[in-house]
């Protein structure tokens, strides 16, 4: 599905020093390395999961940005 390939085909380049931490909980991080190990052994769980934030980010563009204006327009 073209969903799986964009997520599991793509060139890991990021920078350790364009990188933060961030933390999963457990669950979701032992379902996504079982998920992996399977499909995309060679993927990287932190490159993974970036790639969903970035397909998130990209599909609800235009939402959140409505709602930030919003939510700073809103008079105290």
């Amino acid at each position: 599905s073209p969903m799986s390939e964009s997520l599991l085909n793509f060139n890991s380049c990021e920078s350790v020093g364009n990188r933060i931490q961030v933390y999963i909980n457990k669950e979701n991080h032992s379902h996504i390395k079982r998920f992996l190990a399977v499909t995309a052994p060679e993927v990287p769980i932190s490159g993974f999961v970036n790639r969903i934030i970035d397909e998130h980010l990209k599909k609800y563009e235009h939402e959140m940005s409505k709602l930030y204006t919003e939510c700073i327009t809103k008079p105290l």
